[in-house]
């Protein structure tokens, strides 16, 4: 079996971005149920570099 190859990049302002036009979409779908939403992990972080993974937390209300 192989392992894994993690690569990581240098830091880019664009994951910021990213990260806010995926919230946007989220919150144009789940509208009042978003009770939170936040970009972590290491693309959060400036000047970080990172994999090149956008991570989202997202807090919702009960579906019911």
């Amino acid at each position: 079996m192989t392992k894994p190859i993690v690569t990581l990049k240098e830091y880019n302002p664009e994951w910021k971005l990213q990260f806010e036009d995926e919230k946007n979409r989220i919150i144009g779908v789940l509208r009042k149920k978003v009770i939170g939403i936040e970009h972590f992990g290491s693309t959060s972080i400036t000047g970080l570099e990172a994999k090149p993974i956008i991570d989202i937390l997202l807090g919702v209300q009960d579906f019911r």
